[in-house]
């Protein structure tokens, strides 16, 4: 598995493969579903809500939503490969290898695009993110160590 995160009941656990499936597993470890779609390796999947829906971003530039029992339900399109992909309350925030961060919220298009990976240094790219909670903050780490704080209305 290259990622993995628990559902909010803390029985089940998501994971993504590079094969580009996510594969939805009891803390057993027996499979509940494989949610395949992807055409690249999935690299990021995380529940949505209470765990009804998933969501899972691949190195193919795709957003995908599913039902939690591997029905598809909607897909978004991402432009450069996904790094990391959050859920904040209502939106999900996305960031790619070259610092563009969407914040993604009802509709097709994202609310809010904000090129983070302007401020980099030559070689310098997204390594990881996370969600910074109690600041509502998605927070990128760069492969040089440095952190940039990201707000919702796109200020740093």
């Amino acid at each position: 598995p290259d990622h993995c995160s628990f559902f909010p009941d803390g029985r089940r656990l998501l994971t993504t493969m590079r094969s580009g499936e996510a594969v939805i597993s009891d803390v057993r470890g027996r499979q509940r579903a494989v949610l395949r779609g992807h055409r690249g390796g999935a690299n990021v999947a995380r529940p949505v809500g209470r765990g009804e829906q998933v969501v899972s971003g691949s190195m193919d530039r795709r957003l995908l939503r599913w039902d939690a029992t591997s029905r598809w339900v909607d897909e978004r399109w991402s432009k450069p490969p996904l790094v990391h992909a959050v859920l904040l309350d209502d939106a999900l925030w996305t960031v790619s290898l070259d610092g563009i961060a969407e914040i993604w919220g009802a509709s097709e298009e994202p609310e809010r695009e904000v090129d983070v990976g302007q401020a980099f240094e030559p070689g310098e790219y997204v390594a990881a993110a996370a969600l910074w909670r109690e600041r509502d903050r998605f927070l990128i780490a760069t492969s040089r160590g440095r952190l940039v704080a990201l707000a919702r209305d796109g200020t740093m």
